[in-house]
């Protein structure tokens, strides 16, 4: 634990504007990108670079709370990815007798990769100027455009996916979002405990649809 709060610490030194164009790689390849794999991956980043922002406004030892809780909420989803198959497309490949062909899940709008990440920009844009003249805290720079551009592409993903798994992702971009200015409200330990508590409920609320109508798609193609 005490290594973990060294490297954290030593983290923390990063520049804000450093932290903002992380959050801007991992928000993007959340809503840009279908892959299981890399959102799993920018999930856990964007928590990592969250906890960095929160130690401007918050004690690092309460910071530090949602690195943990991130690492949990990430080996949840990365258990049920992997009991799914990674979405199936793996095993379909592969030929397993336990993974049959599975109907597309279609986004709710047909969009390329270049159309996603035209609109991640110009999101980006968006809540940067907001951020900027409506911000909710004078000081440190970078937490209020953080809050408007995790919450917008949270809501985002949401709006453009039917995929549970996804749609779990940008619930918790939207989730980290509402945290970030939640804590410019209040830095008790016990509330960023709370905050926690409701992550872990989202993760495991994920893997309960995801299993769930995959089994069911199974199924129903048997």
């Amino acid at each position: 634990m005490d290594a973990l709060q060294d490297i954290f610490l030593s983290l923390s030194s990063l520049s804000h504007l450093e932290l903002m164009l992380g959050l801007l790689i991992t928000a993007t390849v959340i809503v840009a990108l279908e892959d299981w794999r890399l959102g799993l991956w920018a999930l856990l980043a964007q928590y990592v670079l969250v906890s960095l922002l929160l130690v401007r406004v918050m004690p690092p030892q309460v910071a530090l709370v949602k690195v943990i809780v991130g690492g949990l909420v990430c080996a949840i989803l990365y258990l049920t990815a992997r009991r799914m198959h990674w979405g199936r497309e793996a095993a379909i490949k592969k030929g397993y007798d336990e993974a049959p062909p599975l109907p597309v899940l279609r986004d709710v709008f047909t969009m390329n990769l270049a159309f996603r990440l035209f609109v991640a920009l110009l999101a980006a844009m968006v809540t940067y100027a907001l951020g900027t003249r409506y911000p909710f805290i004078e000081q440190p720079q970078g937490v209020s455009q953080a809050c408007y551009w995790l919450v917008a592409m949270g809501l985002l993903t949401t709006m453009l996916t039917t995929d549970p798994f996804r749609v779990g992702l940008g619930l918790l971009t939207f989730e980290a979002g509402f945290e970030v200015l939640f804590a410019t409200l209040e830095k008790s330990l016990s509330v960023a405990a709370l905050l926690g508590v409701v992550n872990l409920l989202i993760a495991l609320a994920i893997a309960y649809v995801t299993t769930a109508q995959l089994a069911v798609l199974t199924e129903e193609e048997r």
